[in-house]
């Protein structure tokens, strides 16, 4: 759900929706049922009751309903991403945010005037894409761990530093060294 999430809104903004069929649907998800079929035999085959217990409730029902585990607030993730990058909090979470703003900006207006997205902006857009919606879809859970947003924070990262090494792209050539 999350990859989805953060290729889907990237596909969507860069107006390259069309790239679909390039992701391979079948096999995508072929190959992660092939990836994971022999850990759900093993525990089927141990326990059976588990599989019932770890599809459906750790994962479908915990995502609406705060009885099945960890009820957190919508803004939960918000100071666990301030913590996560200490003692670079304000300069990662600043460049990405800046960053992320700017990016998304130009990806919607160049989206309602339906022009394609420059192929340099595609980078900090797919970033951002990475992170935003599926951290979005991640504060709406009912259910909430600090873990669960581990996976999101390669791209806030990049994003970030992708912000503060762009201005040495327009320096001189001894200060890029």
């Amino acid at each position: 759900v999350l990859t989805s999430l953060g290729i889907g809104s990237y596909l969507f903004l860069s107006r390259r929706l069309s790239e679909i069929r390039c992701l391979k649907p079948v096999t995508g998800p072929l190959f992660l049922l092939l990836l994971n079929l022999p850990w759900s035999i093993l525990v089927h085959l141990r326990d059976p009751r588990l599989l019932e217990f770890f599809y459906l409730r750790q994962n479908f029902q915990a995502f609406y309903d705060k009885q099945v585990n960890h009820p957190e607030p919508f803004f939960f993730y918000f100071p666990l991403l301030l913590a996560a990058f200490l003692p670079w909090t304000f300069v990662l979470h600043g460049s990405a945010l800046l960053a992320g703003g700017q990016t998304l900006s130009f990806a919607w207006k160049s989206w309602r005037q339906r022009s394609p997205l420059p192929v340099r902006k595609r980078y900090p857009l797919y970033l951002a894409s990475l992170f935003l919606l599926p951290f979005l879809f991640l504060c709406a859970s009912s259910s909430k761990l600090p873990t669960y947003i581990l996976p999101l924070l390669p791209p806030l990262i990049l994003l970030a530093v992708h912000h503060l090494a762009e201005p040495l792209h327009r320096a001189r050539p001894w200060l890029r060294w």
